[in-house]
């Protein structure tokens, strides 16, 4: 089972990602998280901050479409070894899927 946590940045998508993951570990289930590729994907288009590549709509299209790809191809390859994965998701990304 996918379960997605959305909000907005710095609201606590980690912590209750790790927080549920914790719990369903001790219920004796599989468990993979999926965390934000955001800055990785950032430096790897030579910026600094996720801010800088934000300032340029091509570029941020671009990076938003590749942090999308990377987790949903995680995520598909996590759903098959886990009982559940836990993916820790930013609001464009859940624009994006739906």
């Amino acid at each position: 089972m996918l379960i997605g946590i959305g909000g907005a940045t710095l609201s606590g998508k980690t912590t209750i990602t790790l927080k549920l993951c914790e719990e369903l570990l001790k219920r004796g289930f599989r468990v993979g998280i999926v965390l934000e590729f955001a800055e990785t994907v950032a430096k790897e288009m030579g910026y600094s901050k996720i801010e800088e590549v934000r300032r340029n709509p091509k570029k941020y299209s671009q990076f938003e479409l590749e942090i999308l790809f990377r987790k949903v191809t995680l995520e598909e390859r996590l759903k098959e070894r886990f009982d559940f994965v836990i993916s820790d998701t930013t609001p464009a990304e859940v624009i994006l899927i739906l």
